[in-house]
């Protein structure tokens, strides 16, 4: 399972995804660094959303408020699999990120 760092000096070394980077939303370092963990996450496997809160040790709430956000922009998709959704990457989004991070 895969945890948030707790000095100074592992805070450093988190790389933030580009993609984690939002453009109709306020883009805090929380926020940004939770956005990174599900998308590393995600490249992995897609999961779902209980699935990937266990393994970034984030609530179910925040991370499923956060998947919203990243399928708003285009980011993920998602795909109804018996009673719940699986979350996976689209490389739609990226584009106006680009665009975005030019600006």
């Amino acid at each position: 399972m895969q945890k948030l760092p707790k000095n100074k000096d592992e805070k450093k070394k988190i790389e933030l995804d580009p993609k984690a980077i939002l453009k109709n939303k306020r883009n805090i370092f929380k926020g940004l660094k939770t956005r990174t963990l599900i998308l590393k996450t995600i490249k992995k496997a897609p999961l779902s959303a209980q699935e990937i809160a266990e393994k970034i040790g984030r609530s179910y709430t925040a991370t499923f408020n956060h998947l919203h956000a990243l399928l708003q922009e285009k980011i993920l998709e998602r795909e109804k699999v018996g009673r719940k959704y699986i979350w996976g990457i689209t490389g739609i989004g990226q584009e106006e990120i680009g665009k975005y991070l030019k600006t």
